[in-house]
């Protein structure tokens, strides 16, 4: 009868061999299917060297037209083309001027090698360095190919407007070599007096197609849109004959070609319509494609052969820890006595238990998070969070992540309608109304939008915009808002008004668009029933004070959290708010100041400062603000107050950090040793939240909670196989891990070898007659 343990690894072994086969019966298929495969990439090899030539020349010819756009545009340069005796004594001065107007213009490019300015009414040429007249510059100091003076002057001066020469052999000033030519007139193209010639090394032009194979009878050029040859490449030398081409990029093969046995490669430029064409060797471009196909069926067959050998060997290394798994199992549930049948059934039985079991807790999980996350959104409003790291902990335990580069707002949607003497038939009424106008609220928003119910006809919402400016983000969900509105009133015969707090990319400013959304509601007539209203259309009120109770809450939790910037961020803005844009009256001011003292001496007793030195002195303030005539220099004063105490508790943080790290750290070090050592034990133990405990931990160490054990676990385990001879199983007992081969496998993913060969090397280094415990 055939045992558990010989079922186990035939049924790996078969698996394995027939794995085996398959390669060899489809290896014929693959012979034949490698070379098209393999063509097709040198093709799109060819194709995309092509465009990045493209790319790349299309960028310096740009920079070349810009130039010449500068230069011929230049009011200086335009004026003086009607000048006429300018080598007179008494006109000196202009040509002085328009060097300086040129040397204004000229600018540093790789690409341009050289320039000419001719004017043809005064018979003047300028280079980027010296002056000429026409008849002294050519052929004595400029030669343009085989061209004399007159066929140079009338291609120079050719009503045809701007345009490129092709590659041609140019010598200027001492310098000979083949240059491409830019032509651009000077002032009107339909009534120039002069022409600006860029050149530029044509070398800058044939570089870019010596990326591709041209040797033997290849050949690579690049022509205008009238298919004049600008520059060429060719292994023979002579200029290639332009191609008649169907399309704007595609190959053409031998039998499609003009040249018989090569492949044609083109491409045409969006940015000037020139054609980037290469013709290659068929032979040349596939010879290691040819080769590979050589020699893929050789190693085919040899894999094969490997393959079978090496069958067995994983087949019995892989079915161990299957029936190591199986066991287990058998054991947790009783069954350990009874033979396996089918032991893939088995496991797959007990995976599906566990599974199911994952799942309702997943469901379960899942059935809260609508109301983790509305509490979240509330206290969000509410400006609860202190810092953004803890709202960061808090969307992402939330399993929020909404995009950085978005912006975010606060919407109050007011229902219309009369609630306040509700029945049941309107209630069933509103409960609709509302569950629709919170589907459609998601079409608004790039990002699913959040909404927490303010009353029974009211709504706050944070909608968002990935559009890259803030006032078109507002206006596309303002638009939006409109759009619905509409068709909300066509289906319910109700409107809903919509008021706007401000738009931010800052999650943490959403407390006070909420309470910008707010006041506009407040302000927003009863009668606007198409009426969208933003914070900033909402008058500024001089005749009361602007200190909201969200602004409060969040005032003080900035406070306690330390955020010491945050909470003279927020005060500078109450400050703009009230002594800039309301401008109150003294006495407005006064209450305003007595708000802010009742703030801080909620947070002088909150933190237990309230016998200070600084309650002392807020006490005075209070006392002299009945009597003072001026409030803003009082109001700095609080504000500083405020300040010191943030940075007072921010120093008490870090010292709670500190003390909370050292803690982590020793309870590891005690515990690297136990199996069931894990963060959620930890955080059990210290009754703070898992998550938080995560998040705490990285930053302060720089390494996740688990790293740092292994790395400690590991630490100690090199010690002990060092310094003892304890076998392997009892020194993954003693490092904490439950399996020597969960050991072995992350002690030799670490440190690049096994346990037993990192003794034998640490032996060999050390001195004879070491003694280990």
């Amino acid at each position: 009868m055939i045992s558990d343990k010989t079922t186990i690894l035939l049924r790996f072994l078969i698996p394995y061999m027939l794995m085996m086969l398959i390669p060899l019966s489809i290896g014929f298929f693959v012979y034949h299917k490698t070379v098209d495969v393999l063509e097709d990439e040198v093709v799109e090899k060819n194709m995309a060297l092509l465009q990045q030539s493209k790319k790349v020349l299309d960028a310096q010819l740009e920079e070349v037209e810009l130039f010449a756009q500068n230069m011929t545009t230049h009011p200086k340069v335009v004026s003086f083309q009607y000048e006429r005796d300018v080598f007179h004594r008494d006109q000196v001065y202009k040509t002085l001027e328009i060097r300086k107007a040129v040397s204004s213009v000229v600018q540093q490019s790789r690409f341009i090698d050289d320039f000419l300015l001719l004017f043809k009414n005064s018979e003047l040429a300028l280079t980027a360095d010296s002056t000429y007249k026409w008849a002294e510059l050519y052929p004595g100091f400029l030669r343009y190919g085989q061209y004399d003076y007159t066929s140079w002057r009338q291609l120079m001066l050719a009503d045809e407007g701007s345009r490129y020469l092709p590659a041609e052999r140019v010598h200027l000033e001492g310098k000979a070599m083949n240059r491409v030519t830019y032509l651009a007139p000077i002032g009107a193209p339909i009534a120039f007096n002069g022409m600006l010639a860029v050149m530029m090394d044509n070398r800058h032009f044939t570089e870019l197609l010596q990326g591709m194979e041209l040797s033997q009878d290849g050949w690579a050029y690049i022509a205008d849109r009238n298919g004049t040859v600008i520059s060429y490449l060719s292994a023979s030398g002579q200029p290639p004959m332009p191609l008649q081409l169907q399309g704007r990029e595609g190959v053409l093969a031998p039998e499609d070609g003009d040249d018989s046995g090569l492949i044609v490669t083109y491409t045409t430029s969006d940015y000037n319509d020139w054609v980037y064409v290469a013709a290659q060797p068929s032979d040349l471009l596939f010879s290691k494609v040819h080769y590979i196909r050589n020699i893929s069926l050789i190693i085919l067959a040899a894999m094969g052969l490997i393959g079978l050998l090496l069958a067995s060997v994983l087949a019995y290394r892989n079915s161990r820890p299957i029936r190591k798994i199986a066991l287990s199992i058998m054991e947790l549930q009783g069954k350990a006595t009874q033979p396996m049948k089918d032991i893939h059934h088995f496991i797959q039985q007990a995976v599906t238990r566990l599974a199911l079991d994952n799942r309702k807790l997943q469901n379960k999980v899942e059935a809260q998070m609508p109301l983790l996350r509305a509490a979240m959104f509330e206290r969000l409003l509410k400006g609860d969070f202190a810092n953004r790291d803890e709202l960061q902990m808090i969307m992402q335990h939330a399993e929020m992540n909404p995009p950085e580069s978005n912006y975010y707002l606060i919407a109050v949607i007011d229902i219309r309608g009369d609630w306040n003497s509700l029945s049941l038939e309107l209630l069933q009424q509103l409960d609709v109304r509302r569950i629709v106008l919170k589907e459609w609220l998601e079409d608004i928003s790039d990002y699913s939008c959040l909404i927490h119910d303010l009353s029974e006809g009211k709504l706050a919402v944070m909608l968002s915009s990935s559009e890259s400016d803030e006032r078109a983000a507002v206006g596309i969900i303002e638009r939006k808002l409109r759009e619905k509105e509409t068709a909300y009133y066509d289906q319910f015969h109700t409107q809903f008004a919509v008021a706007l707090g401000s738009c931010s990319r800052d999650l943490m400013q959403m407390s006070r668009s909420y309470e910008e959304a707010l006041l506009a509601l407040h302000y927003m007539r009863p009668n606007d029933m198409h009426y969208i209203v933003r914070h900033d259309e909402v008058p500024r009120s001089s005749s009361s004070f602007y200190y909201p109770a969200e602004l409060e809450t969040r005032l003080s939790n900035l406070i306690r959290a330390g955020e010491t910037a945050g909470v003279e961020k927020l005060l500078e803005e109450l400050y703009e708010e009230n002594f800039r844009q309301r401008h109150l009256s003294l006495q407005m001011s006064k209450l305003l100041l007595f708000e802010v003292c009742g703030s801080l001496m909620k947070v002088l007793d909150y933190v237990s400062l309230k016998s200070s030195d600084l309650a002392e002195q807020a006490q005075q303030l209070v006392d002299h603000i009945g009597h003072s005539s001026e409030s803003e220099p009082l109001f700095r004063q609080l504000s500083q107050w405020m300040a010191e105490i943030s940075l007072q508790m921010a120093k008490r943080k870090r010292s709670r950090n500190e003390q909370l790290k050292q803690e982590m750290l020793e309870r590891v070090k005690r515990s690297y040793g136990d199996a069931g050592l894990s963060l959620l034990s930890m955080a059990d133990e210290l009754q703070m939240s898992e998550t938080y405990l995560s998040q705490f931990f990285k930053e302060q160490t720089g390494v996740t909670f688990s790293e740092y054990v292994n790395n400690l676990r590991m630490e100690q385990a090199r010690m002990l196989l060092r310094e003892t001879d304890l076998p392997i199983h009892e020194v993954t007992e003693r490092i904490g891990y439950q399996s020597s081969n969960t050991f072995c496998r992350a002690f030799k993913r670490i440190n690049g070898v096994t346990p037993t060969k990192y003794r034998q090397e640490e032996r060999t280094q050390q001195p004879s007659g070491h003694a280990r415990a």
